[in-house]
């Protein structure tokens, strides 16, 4: 019976709380294949950074992004949940830049962009709540071992939820 699986399905779902299996550092065996694993064994795992466009100005064209707040709480929460230190960050722009923070005593970095994107380029972009865009590549590229040497070897993890929508009539950037 659907409806009763279903059911049952529901009641495990709400009654469970997920969870995540960290290894130690080393290497990990499946099936022949060699995997590498990171040390994460700091007291916290690491700093999750996550900024949440939300409102944009006037002069980007773009509307606000109202659910995204909804989004961004249920992320904090989770990422706290999972011993990381979280850092929200609400309505930058397209100047502001991370800021070199030293992440000797932890493990991972975590970025979570919640913003209006573009498709326009490949990978892509995020618009700053001014309007323009910074590309995703220059994004990640700001916490490799050259720009931020206290996270070499170290995993670094992004989240980007680009929200593609038509802002309005206007454009956004001069046609050519």
């Amino acid at each position: 019976n659907y409806l009763k699986g279903h059911k049952q399905c529901t009641i495990m779902l709400n009654n469970h709380e997920p969870s995540i299996n960290v290894l130690t550092g080393g290497s990990l065996w499946f099936s022949g294949l060699s995997f590498h694993s990171y040390k994460m064994d700091a007291s916290h795992c690491g700093l999750c950074l996550i900024i949440n466009n939300v409102k944009f100005l006037p002069e980007s064209y773009l509307r606000s992004r109202n659910g995204s707040n909804i989004d961004c709480d249920k992320l904090e929460k989770r990422f706290k949940s999972l011993n990381f230190i979280v850092d929200v960050q609400q309505d930058l722009t397209h100047e502001v830049t991370l800021s070199k923070k030293d992440h000797t005593k932890y493990d991972c970095c975590i970025v979570v962009i919640l913003s209006h994107g573009s498709k326009n380029l490949i990978p892509g972009a995020v618009h700053g709540v001014d309007g323009p865009t910074v590309p995703v590549e220059d994004i990640t590229s700001f916490l490799n071992g050259e720009h931020c040497p206290s996270l070499q070897g170290k995993p670094k993890i992004f989240f980007i939820q680009p929200a593609i929508t038509r802002a309005s009539s206007k454009s956004v950037a001069p046609c050519s």
